[in-house]
């Protein structure tokens, strides 16, 4: 041990750091689930760092505690979903290929069913297949494989919750209607704004948190584990202190591993969010009216300050609803109370809107669908390609 002025001659006796005190209650919380929200915690403490802990914690967290071998599984569970080594499935879908399979028709001339892709930058339509359309590139790039069987088990109850939504039997059946809920939750979280806004959140708040840490005991603690117990002394000490508080996050989001993590924590935020939230089925009176289906097709409204979806600000339950369409003829929206609606055309029409103007690159529509000839003039002017 140094025989200095500047080592805390207390440092290896506290109980706990704060760094670790501070992920506490997301541990105790976690009751065996895995969450998101846990593995996040452990990455920004780091996994060695907590590891070296675990007896510490077990003995903090008291009853709380799910064991030693649990805290453990923890960490590693927390470390699995950030390896790079992690199986990865490169083409994500963002609108599910069950959903977009209730836009196609099967064609003259195609062996395959085709649906209508309008591309909003180009004001170009091109009939493409399913497999064509509805995915990002490795949208989330580290453990992919895990994230795809979480959306996998919603996807696969939701053609029995559409059909009953269809048939006017949805409401007798909490279990289809929760599944509802959970596409709703699926669609809001895997779409390429997530990716977007993430981006920019990350950008605006790291050097915000750097200076805010800056002034916590975490900054101290954090500079000191990394220069060998030295105690910091001044305002830039303290920054690298912060610095290294955000490291293993910084490193996270370099490789893609805090956006998987964070996506998989904002899903599991809308389950809870949604709850048994009421939903309203929607469809047009005229049978000629159709919905169209966007790549961010669950969006956000708030009719009060006429914005639409999260890049412009409205989150999953602060505006008036969160809407999905289901199929050119159902839509579905989180309403007053359980019920069955319908519209005429004049709202069809707004709804398609919003859908053209929630959108990121395109949207999707049946080819002999009338809503067709309406793109061209709902189309905004956009920069970029897609």
């Amino acid at each position: 041990m140094f025989e200095s002025p500047l080592v805390d001659p207390h440092i290896l006796r506290r109980p706990l750091p704060p760094a670790i005190q501070g992920i506490l209650p997301a541990i105790a919380a976690d009751g065996g689930r895995h969450r998101a929200r846990t593995a996040l915690a452990i990455l920004g403490v780091g996994f060695d760092y907590l590891t070296a802990h675990l007896t510490d914690v077990d003995a903090a967290l008291g009853v709380d505690s799910p064991g030693p071998d649990e805290l453990g599984a923890l960490v590693h569970a927390a470390r699995d979903a950030c390896s790079t080594a992690a199986p990865r499935v490169p083409q994500q879908h963002v609108i599910s290929r069950g959903l977009l399979r209730r836009w196609t028709q099967l064609l003259a001339g195609n062996a395959e069913p085709r649906l209508i892709r309008y591309d909003l930058t180009r004001g170009t339509a091109k009939l493409r297949t399913v497999g064509q359309v509805g995915y990002v590139r490795d949208f989330v790039s580290i453990d992919s494989e895990t994230t795809e069987r979480i959306w996998q088990r919603v996807e696969d109850r939701l053609p029995a919750a559409i059909a009953a939504a269809e048939d006017g039997t949805i409401s007798s059946s909490p279990e289809l209607t929760q599944v509802v809920r959970e596409a709703i939750a699926l669609h809001f979280t895997r779409n390429p704004q997530t990716a977007e806004v993430h981006a920019i959140l990350w950008r605006e708040t790291q050097a915000r948190q750097i200076g805010a840490i800056a002034g916590t005991p975490l900054a101290r603690e954090a500079f000191r584990r990394q220069h060998r117990g030295i105690i910091p002394a001044g305002q830039e000490a303290l920054r690298l202190g912060a610095e290294a508080v955000l490291a293993h996050l910084m490193e996270a989001e370099a490789s893609g591993a805090l956006f998987r993590l964070i996506v998989e924590d904002r899903f599991e935020r809308a389950l809870e969010l949604l709850g048994q939230a009421a939903l309203e089925t929607v469809t047009p009176d005229d049978p000629e009216d159709e919905f169209l289906i966007g790549d961010v097709p669950a969006i956000t409204f708030d009719a009060k300050l006429n914005a639409v979806g999260v890049r412009e600000g409205i989150a999953l339950t602060a505006g008036d609803t969160v809407m999905l369409p289901l199929g050119p003829r159902l839509l579905v929206a989180l309403g007053p109370s359980l019920r069955a609606a319908s519209l005429p055309s004049a709202a069809v029409d707004r709804l398609n809107q919003l859908q053209v103007r929630a959108a990121q690159a395109y949207v999707c529509c049946r080819p002999d669908a009338r809503v067709a000839n309406q793109l061209a003039i709902w189309r905004l002017p956009r920069s970029g390609g897609a």
